[in-house]
């Protein structure tokens, strides 16, 4: 990748893996850090990548959290064996 995004964001997903984002306690605390990104990008304050670098870095995700153990499932979710999400089981099945 030859976008200045590489560097940041492996270092973000990396940062994410260490501190185990999001945290176990959830509920509240994924929902500011979700909220976050919402004011950030309507403040315009997040450039989004080009398509073709949207898809190295989903590839570049996809890569981190395999090593760490979090399976890809669904389009883009990830989660340890055991753990993906039940709520769209439904949609999916």
């Amino acid at each position: 990748m030859s976008s200045s995004w590489s560097p940041a964001f492996a270092t973000a997903v990396h940062a994410a893996l260490v501190r185990r984002c999001p945290p176990a306690e959830g509920g509240a605390a994924l929902a500011e850090l979700s909220q976050a990104l919402v004011d950030a990008l309507e403040r315009g304050e997040l450039d989004l990548p080009e398509e073709e670098l949207a898809a190295e870095l989903m590839a570049l995700t996809s890569d981190h959290l395999g090593a760490a153990g979090l399976g890809r499932y669904e389009i883009s979710n990830h989660a340890r064996p055991g753990h993906a999400s039940r709520h769209n089981r439904v949609y999916w099945s």
